[in-house]
C-alpha cells in the first residue's frame, strides 16, 4: 500500500505540471477535453490558462471559481450531440449556462458545448480548429463541429505552448 500511495503522489506531480492546451502554429488548439466557458472578467480563456503557474495550485489561482472551470472544461467537455444541440438554448437557460453550453449526461460537473459556444470561442481565442483527444472513435477520428470561420490551409508546426 505504501508504493501504491508513493506512485499514486508522483502522478498527480506529474498531471499538475502538464500543459492544459497547446496551440500549435498560432491557430490550432490541442486540449484532452474541449471549449472552456467563458471567464466573467472576459479575458479570453488561452490568455487565463497561459498565466497559470505550473504546478497548479488552486490556492494560487486569481479567480478560483473561473480557474476551477476552465480547467475542467479544458479537460473534460465533450462537443453536444446532434439532439444536445437542438436542446443546449433551453437548457442553458434552464440550468444557468452561457449560451452554446450545457449541461452534460457525465455528470454535475461537465459541460456540452455545442457550434455557438466553438464560434465564439475560436474567435475570442484567435484560433481556427480544435483537435481534442478525449474521446474514441472507431475510425481513429471524427469531426464533430465545423467553425463558421475561415480556417487557414497553411501547414502547421508545433510551437512553444501559447507561442503567437
Amino acid at each position: 500500500e505504501t508504493q501504491g500511495t508513493v506512485f499514486w503522489d508522483l502522478a498527480n506531480v506529474c498531471f499538475d505540471n502538464l500543459p492544459l492546451a497547446l496551440v500549435l502554429d498560432g491557430a490550432v488548439l490541442c486540449v484532452h477535453g474541449g471549449v472552456p466557458r467563458p471567464c466573467r472578467g472576459r479575458m479570453p480563456a488561452l490568455n487565463i490558462v497561459a498565466a497559470l503557474k505550473k504546478p497548479l495550485d488552486p490556492d494560487d489561482m486569481h479567480d478560483k471559481h473561473d480557474a476551477d472551470v476552465l480547467v475542467r472544461d479544458l479537460l473534460w467537455a465533450d462537443p453536444a450531440t446532434t439532439g444536445e444541440e437542438e436542446l443546449l438554448r433551453e437548457l442553458g437557460r434552464k440550468f444557468g449556462f452561457p449560451p452554446g453550453y450545457g449541461p452534460s449526461t457525465r455528470g454535475p460537473d461537465v459541460i456540452v458545448f455545442g457550434k455557438e459556444a466553438l464560434n465564439r470561442f475560436c474567435a475570442d481565442n484567435d484560433v481556427t480548429h480544435i483537435v481534442r483527444a478525449h474521446q474514441v472513435f472507431r475510425s481513429g477520428i471524427a469531426i464533430s463541429k465545423v467553425q463558421h470561420r475561415s480556417c487557414t490551409h497553411e501547414h502547421h508546426e508545433p510551437r512553444n505552448t501559447f507561442e503567437r
